[in-house]
């Protein structure tokens, strides 16, 4: 048998503790037992934190009730139902997918910015160039204008 412990996951933790109080639906599960049956090697207080923040999670997936003396915990319909849709591990999943895609999107975002800014520098540094371009054609214009003005003129004098 190996002597490595397997860390699992907080919401891998509250599904395990759901599907135990499964098997006696409807029953009060103490804390206690759920500690001695599931988790040997964590404290009360880590398991009275489950129970905790199973208690405060969406809906009311089970009856969970703090007591000095040892959380007790009854399931319902609605535990069944949350554990067979996933539980608690898809919600991590979900948590973490929409969590990777936000972050994609900040770095794609940075990414825009980033070559935004490169461009706003190299149109200022070109900005001189441009004006002195657009002075330089409008001399050329002025020129253009007055020689077709002074042909205008010299054939109507002729």
């Amino acid at each position: 048998m190996n002597d490595v412990e397997e860390i699992i996951s907080e919401g891998k933790a509250k599904d395990m503790i759901l599907e135990f109080a499964l098997k006696s639906i409807g029953e009060p599960i103490v804390s206690n037992l759920i500690q001695r049956e599931l988790f040997p090697d964590s404290s009360n207080e880590e398991i009275d934190l489950l129970f905790k923040r199973i208690d405060n999670s969406i809906d009311k997936i089970a009856d969970i009730r703090i007591r000095p003396q040892g959380n007790i915990i009854i399931t319902n319909k609605i535990t069944e139902l949350f554990v067979k849709n996933g539980g608690y591990e898809k919600l991590e999943r979900e948590t973490k997918k929409e969590k990777e895609t936000l972050l994609y999107k900040e770095s794609i975002e940075f990414e825009k910015a980033k070559i935004d800014l490169e461009l706003a520098k190299k149109m200022l540094e070109e900005y001189p160039k441009t004006k002195w371009f657009a002075r330089i054609a409008f001399v050329i214009a002025v020129i253009l204008v007055l020689i077709e003005l002074y042909k205008f003129i010299s054939d109507k004098i002729n």
